[in-house]
């Protein structure tokens, strides 16, 4: 069973807004910050935009969950969740046991568990094709083990990520999750456990 949780309540712009003010940036200013959940994970990106004359626009960018649901207890997945982090490529930058949540506030990355990052992350995409194959990614990646019973498990994968282009100076792309990746976290965790 698969669901997803949002992030707290702000309302966040369309995309086609934020790709407009993406356009403008290369002689703009922008400044980002994360606003934290009360477990301390980000769930919301807010970025204050200077577009020149027109002024300063904020944008936010809300996280979300993807959870999934496994039969196991939580002890046992989160015994075997770092190895899934490893396995995938991902490097354990954070890890609360007494909150079960692991994960990377941010790294950079071209491939996880071999497959380039256009398979995980949308960016958009430009002439020479999906943005997030052909610049440099930073990924935030972050699960956390929630409790359902004593022998059910939640799975709760939150992807996030940005890329700046490789060669030439500029201005962060926001991405947005495919949520492949939170599902292969919940599906490698499964597997390490021999569960379906």
């Amino acid at each position: 069973m698969k669901q997803i949780h949002h992030g707290r309540g702000i309302s966040h712009l369309v995309r086609p807004k934020i790709a407009f003010l993406a356009a403008l940036l290369a002689a703009t200013g922008c400044v980002s910050t994360r606003e934290s959940a009360p477990d301390g994970i980000a769930l919301t990106e807010v970025q204050n935009v200077n577009v020149g004359d027109f002024g300063t626009q904020q944008l936010t960018n809300d996280m979300e969950f993807v959870a999934r649901e496994l039969p196991v207890e939580r002890a046992l997945a989160w015994g075997v969740l770092p190895g899934v982090y490893q396995q995938l490529g991902i490097p354990v930058a954070n890890s609360n046991p007494q909150s079960f949540q692991v994960g990377n506030l941010g790294f950079e990355v071209q491939r996880v568990d071999g497959k380039r990052m256009n398979h995980f992350l949308d960016c958009g995409t430009s002439r020479g094709g999906p943005i997030a194959n052909s610049h440099q990614v930073t990924l935030v990646v972050l699960t956390k083990l929630g409790e359902v019973s004593e022998e059910r498990t939640e799975v709760s994968s939150v992807v996030d990520g940005s890329a700046v282009h490789r060669s030439t100076a500029g201005y962060p792309v926001a991405c947005r999750s495919r949520e492949t990746l939170e599902e292969l976290i919940a599906d490698r965790v499964a597997e390490a456990l021999g569960v379906s």
